[in-house]
């Protein structure tokens, strides 16, 4: 009786030992709100972020943003706008201090928009492009974290008219804007 009890406080450690270990080792994630181009007078935008740790200070980075959705019409003409984009890419981070880690993220980026009138026929872009994010990241604490950050990229846009070729443009971009991110941890 007495090896049977201690049979079972053996594969009831085992088990419970495996089971923390297990909730230790899964991967870290983070979700936040990202406010870009901040504007006291009018409307900001803002991204939606989610990373997931692929392993030590490597991250999987998606944000998506909704850029706008419009409807409006008087004296006959409606007008109906939609845009939206994407970002994905891989974050390796380097820690700067105690609280404070540097981080950078290479990825692809995509961005849609329609437009239709009742008076003009519709129209609609596809932008997609390469990004570099440099930003910081400070821990408050075990689940809060306030993140920096800008970087340059570049794009491709097409863009096509009911009726007409569909044009195309290249560019490049850095904004002295910064953007700014309040992410949850858990």
């Amino acid at each position: 009786m007495h090896s049977l009890l201690i049979l079972s406080l053996v594969v009831s450690c085992g088990l419970t030992s495996s089971v923390f270990a297990q909730s230790d080792s899964a991967p870290k994630r983070e979700f936040g709100i990202q406010l870009s181009g901040i504007n006291f007078n009018g409307f900001t935008s803002f991204n939606g972020i989610y990373k997931k740790q692929l392993s030590e200070n490597k991250y999987r980075r998606i944000s998506a943003s909704f850029g706008n959705i419009q409807f409006d019409g008087k004296e006959g003409n409606a007008n109906f706008s939609l845009s939206a984009g994407m970002f994905v890419g891989i974050e390796k981070r380097s820690s700067v201090g105690k609280k404070t880690t540097l981080y950078r993220a290479p990825g692809l980026s995509f961005g849609l928009s329609f437009s239709k009138s009742s008076r003009i026929d519709p129209n609609w872009s596809f932008t997609p492009g390469v990004s570099w994010i440099f930003g910081l990241q400070h821990d408050f604490n075990e689940n809060w974290a306030i993140n920096v950050e800008g970087g340059p990229g570049a794009y491709m846009s097409f863009r096509g008219f009911s009726g007409a070729q569909t044009s195309y443009t290249i560019g490049g971009r850095f904004s002295s804007n910064v953007a700014l991110a309040i992410m949850y941890k858990f």
